[in-house]
């Protein structure tokens, strides 16, 4: 795989990871403590992801490293990340979204971000979800 195939990866994974989050890209961003333009350029390929930035996610968002670098493994760590509560940062055990990993992911079919079930509208391009009468 060549640098190229690598970065457009690397973007794809990190607009998945942002759109998996239950969080805008700018409170990610500065969560991150990375300007939103840096985030955005990396998420549209225009810049590499670094390996702090991937660090960053796995540490505060339960969003693997090697998954975001590489492609490999599953997208969130079973445990980990942190959580925001009104007196700041605090460690969890496991984070808020890992229970994910035990429901079907399934993708939009505009923008092909990751949907949970429930959804009504992409968390990616804010479209409305047609699911199947039977669900």
């Amino acid at each position: 795989m060549g640098p190229a195939e690598t970065e457009s990866g690397q973007a794809a994974r990190v607009a998945d990871a942002l759109a998996f989050l239950p969080f805008r890209q700018i409170e990610i961003a500065r969560h991150l403590s990375f300007s939103e333009s840096h985030l955005s350029a990396v998420k549209k390929g225009r810049e590499q992801l670094s390996r702090n930035l991937a660090a960053a996610f796995e540490r505060e968002y339960g969003i693997r490293a090697g998954w975001l670098l590489d492609g490999l493994g599953p997208m969130t760590t079973p445990g980990g990340g942190r959580t925001w509560s009104d007196t700041g940062p605090t460690t969890t055990t496991e984070a808020p979204w890992a229970e994910v990993e035990k429901e079907t992911i399934y993708r939009c079919g505009v923008c092909k971000a990751p949907v949970r079930p429930h959804e009504e509208t992409c968390p990616g391009c804010y479209r409305e979800l047609l699911w199947p009468k039977d669900r």
